[in-house]
C-alpha cells in the first residue's frame, strides 16, 4: 500500500485532487489530507509545519503532495518562483518525501482543462479555448460564466466527474506533475 498525504490551502482542494488522482492511482493507494485546519498562506507557517510533522510521524506516508495555488499565470516568473521557494522551505522541514502541484493561477485551471466534464456536471454551455496556464482568475471566470452556479465547495465531487487523461493532455503543469509522481513511484 502506497500512502499519500495531501497538504493544501483548503480541504476542498486536497479532496478534489485526491478524487482526480484516484482515477489513475487508486488500487494500492491510500490518501489522507493532513492538517485540514492549516489554510491559505498559513500552510507555510511554523505552527502548520509542526502540525504536519505530528501527523506525518503518526502514519507512515510514502509521499506528501503539496497543493499550492500560484496566484499567477505561467509568464509571471517572480510570483511563481516565490511560491516554489516557500514550497522548498516547507519541504526541508517535513519528515517525508514531497511533490509539488503548483496550480497556475488556482485549482480551477484544472477544471478548464476538461471543460466538457464541467459542462456535463453543471448542464451549461460554457466554452473555453486556449491554454489553462494563461488564465487569470479561473475561479471567477467559471462563476461568471455559470451565473455563480459554480462553487468551490463543489470541487471534491466535480473532480470525480472530470477526466484525468483529458486534464493531463490539456494542462502542461499537471502533466509534468504526473510525470514527477510516476517517476517518484519507481524510485
Amino acid at each position: 500500500m502506497i500512502r499519500i498525504g495531501l497538504i493544501g490551502e483548503d480541504p476542498n482542494d486536497t479532496k478534489a485532487i485526491e478524487n482526480l488522482m484516484r482515477q489513475k492511482f487508486d488500487v494500492g493507494f491510500h490518501y489522507k489530507t493532513i492538517s485540514k485546519n492549516q489554510r491559505g498562506s498559513k500552510m507555510f507557517g511554523k505552527n502548520a509545519v509542526r502540525s504536519y510533522n505530528i501527523e506525518l510521524s503518526s502514519s507512515a506516508f510514502n509521499y506528501v503532495l503539496v497543493i499550492v495555488d500560484a496566484d499567477a499565470i505561467i509568464t509571471e516568473n517572480a510570483k511563481l518562483q516565490e511560491k516554489k521557494e516557500k514550497y522548498k522551505e516547507l519541504e526541508k522541514q517535513l519528515n517525508c518525501r514531497c511533490l509539488l502541484l503548483l496550480n497556475i493561477y488556482e485549482l480551477e485551471a484544472l477544471i478548464l482543462a476538461d471543460i466538457a466534464g464541467f459542462k456535463d456536471y453543471y448542464q451549461t454551455n460554457i466554452t473555453f479555448k486556449g491554454s489553462v496556464a494563461h488564465v487569470e482568475k479561473p475561479k471567477e471566470f467559471l462563476q461568471e460564466k455559470t451565473g455563480k452556479k459554480y462553487k468551490v465547495s463543489d470541487c471534491p465531487t466535480l473532480f470525480q466527474h472530470l477526466n484525468f487523461d483529458t486534464i493531463a493532455n490539456n494542462c502542461p503543469y499537471f502533466k509534468a506533475f504526473i510525470a514527477d509522481f510516476e517517476k517518484a513511484l519507481k524510485n
